[in-house]
């Protein structure tokens, strides 16, 4: 209820904002490690612990009007023995940033 992004995984609450991921392999791997869990779920209801640290809804302030265009970014998917030759192309075509979406464990 007004409380934003939240990530629910575990039977743990988490705040989007805070969230991180610390393992690439344990099913517990996101957590708010400087905050700690917003609350858990016991009995199919959430117990919260606590209130986000920062607003964090569609309210939250986020001017874009003064911006002409925004970065150029583009995803490379990677997997094992995946060609270097996207991310290549990107770099070649004077992309600001590259999101790497690729898999855990490793």
């Amino acid at each position: 209820a007004n409380r934003g992004v939240l990530v629910v995984m575990s039977d743990t609450v988490l705040d989007g904002r805070d969230v991180t991921k610390t393992n690439t392999t344990d099913v517990a791997t996101f957590k708010s490690v400087n905050y700690g869990p917003l609350g858990y779920i016991h009995n199919g209801k959430i117990d919260y612990q606590r209130t986000p640290a920062r607003k964090h809804t569609s309210d939250t302030p986020f001017d874009v009007s003064k911006l002409n265009e925004l970065p150029k970014v583009g995803i490379v998917y990677n997997y094992a023995n995946a060609s270097d030759l996207p991310a290549k192309a990107l770099v070649d075509a004077g992309y600001d940033g590259i999101v790497s979406a690729g898999v855990g464990n490793g």
